[in-house]
């Protein structure tokens, strides 16, 4: 188990935390209790990634899941078996947490409140948490196989940063400090890609637009840019790729304009043994 910690100095102390690519203790943990009206910690409802390293995030702010290739191997490990039995240990991913006034660091699942979004046209996801008058932010992208991960809170400006951790880790890289440019480079990719979709009529509402445009979005953090394998989830149990939903993305691709993604998952589709199973490895 590998453990990170940094901290900000702005007005609050903001501490990012457990990193835990093991998936935390081997025991019977109890799964940290859900703010009311959301859902648990560790259960993953974003994706951030572009084809590559693929990251799922839960509501508020963690980092739960963690795949070299939407279809690959977990890299942070959180089974599905723990969530339903909910014993999810409370170190597991990559938490974020805040010290206010020199109290205990307190992870987003224990804020007054919590918000969440994409950044508009991208897969940057970034979860606000309020602390009583101290507001707090993580954003999290992915360009490629670096995983980005900042801190931010309200106050007066004033940085301080420390990490144990080599960021260099299995063919991929974790940046926790200075990683505004990688953050700022993946927005900027997502939304040069999506600029590229055949647009829709002229009468489309605008809901049906932004469902088309996160749509294509999700496709693409889940489909392997090299190989075309779609995984269905970033998620234990999951991230496999089903040929029929798989040749629906493709479908999908090639209506909205994708050309090139659409070929390369009708190419893999074509190299699997389609007797052999059900869902596939993203190595076939």
């Amino acid at each position: 188990m590998a453990w990170t910690r940094a901290a900000l100095a702005l007005g609050a102390v903001v501490a990012l935390a457990l990193l835990a690519v093991s998936g935390g203790s081997g025991a019977d943990p109890q799964t940290p209790s859900a703010l009311p009206g959301m859902p648990l910690p560790f259960l993953g409802t974003a994706v951030a990634g572009d084809g590559g390293l693929t990251a799922a995030v839960d509501a508020y702010g963690d980092v739960v899941d963690l795949r070299l290739g939407p279809a690959g191997a977990a890299l942070i490990d959180n089974p599905a078996k723990r969530q339903a039995a909910g014993t999810v240990d409370a170190a597991t991913g990559i938490v974020p947490r805040v010290s206010v006034g020199g109290g205990p660091a307190l992870p987003f699942w224990r804020a007054d409140s919590v918000e969440q979004r994409y950044l508009a046209g991208t897969n940057v996801v970034r979860t606000v948490a309020r602390f009583g008058g101290v507001k707090a932010s993580a954003t999290v992208a992915v360009r490629g196989r670096t995983l980005a991960v900042t801190l931010a809170a309200g106050g007066p400006p004033g940085v301080k940063v420390r990490t144990s951790v080599d960021a260099h880790r299995k063919g991929w890289t974790l940046c926790l400090y200075g990683c505004r440019a990688v953050i700022r480079a993946a927005a900027r990719d997502d939304r040069h890609w999506l600029a590229a979709a055949r647009p829709l009529g002229p009468g489309a509402p605008t809901w049906a637009r932004q469902m088309y445009e996160r749509s294509l979005l999700t496709l693409r953090a889940l489909t392997d840019s090299q190989s075309g394998a779609v995984a269905a989830w970033a998620r234990d149990g999951w991230a496999y790729v089903w040929p029929r939903d798989a040749a629906t993305a493709a479908l999908a691709f090639a209506t909205a304009g994708y050309r090139a993604e659409a070929r390369r998952v009708a190419s893999f589709l074509a190299g699997l043994d389609l007797t052999a199973g059900a869902r596939f490895h993203g190595d076939g």
